[in-house]
């Protein structure tokens, strides 16, 4: 019977790697884990729903956009004092300027668009936390038509520095909630992957550690990593696929599943295949301090041999 790593975490999950299953667990020392709850928020989003849209396979296609036209502008706590203090940055108001004041951000510096995935911004150096708003304006277009698509943006055209409210759709609410039409907007699918590492040498598995004691990395005889789309059914990493592990950002992604509707669902801890005991749902509902009440099921590891 083959060894598992015994962790004494109750409700949690452990992934790790097994491409050198041969090798005894006292080689192995664990470099880095985190629970199902430790997505990095406010890292990637979808610029519109149409983009959320076609990647889930719900319409034929994504619009295309021109990025030169993509504006992105954010307000938080210091935005106010950078614009008292005179700061060299391009503010716009939202309804007059004694309203809230969004600074303009940087491509290239405070954010990026993921070719890798149509209509997907990443921020960089910019760190956002919950009651952060960010707001943009881009321009969709259909290229079999050649003609402008209107998605969530309600301004198709650019901002200089105006003060008009409806010329900015905000993409991240503060303190965005479920029931925001932006909410599903914020992928909560992204770890954190430790940096360094050697996709030919580490170990990836999916454990669930119940009350009992007796860690489980499976259901039935499908692995949790399997079913995650992270390994393969005898759970040899999917390393070499950037899509999955992002080795240059250091990122793991896990993909999305097929539902029985035929659509793809990109809550990969909810996915009924895991079993409905072990499904965690509400870690893409809630929000805030809901959030953080909720109990973790999972624990992900992730392995090196030991003087790696």
């Amino acid at each position: 019977m083959k060894k598992i790593l015994f962790c004494i975490i109750p409700f949690f999950i452990v992934l790790c790697a097994d491409k050198n299953s041969s090798m005894p667990q006292s080689q192995w020392a664990v470099s880095t884990w985190s629970s199902e709850k430790s997505f990095l928020q406010n890292k990637f989003f979808f610029l519109d729903t149409l983009f959320f849209n076609a990647y889930l396979g719900k319409i034929a296609s994504a619009p295309d956009f021109d990025t030169t036209s993509l504006q992105v502008w954010i307000h938080t706590e210091q935005t106010e004092m950078e614009r008292r203090a005179k700061y060299h940055s391009v503010f716009c108001f939202l309804i007059n300027k004694n309203g809230p004041p969004f600074k303009l951000l940087k491509k290239g510096s405070d954010y990026s668009i993921d070719k890798r995935f149509p209509g997907t911004i990443r921020f960089d150096s910019t760190f956002l936390q919950d009651n952060d708003q960010i707001g943009i304006c881009m321009v969709l277009i259909d290229s079999s038509k050649n003609k402008i698509v209107k998605g969530d943006t309600s301004q198709y055209l650019p901002l200089d520095t105006c003060i008009l409210k409806k010329s900015l759709w905000m993409l991240k609410s503060q303190n965005p909630i479920l029931t925001d039409s932006n909410f599903k907007l914020m992928w909560r699918n992204v770890y954190q992957l430790p940096s360094g590492l050697d996709t030919t040498t580490f170990r990836l598995v999916v454990q669930r550690v119940p009350e009992q004691n007796d860690t489980i990395d499976r259901i039935g005889n499908s692995l949790f990593s399997s079913i995650l789309g992270l390994t393969d059914e005898n759970g040899n990493a999917y390393g070499a696929n950037s899509h999955i592990f992002d080795l240059k950002d250091n990122l793991l992604l896990i993909p999305p599943f097929i539902t029985e509707a035929e659509y793809k669902n990109n809550e990969p801890f909810s996915n009924p295949k895991l079993g409905a005991e072990n499904i965690n749902t509400e870690i893409y509902q809630k929000t805030q301090e809901d959030f953080n009440e909720i109990k973790n099921k999972y624990n992900i590891t992730i392995q090196i041999p030991k003087g790696h």
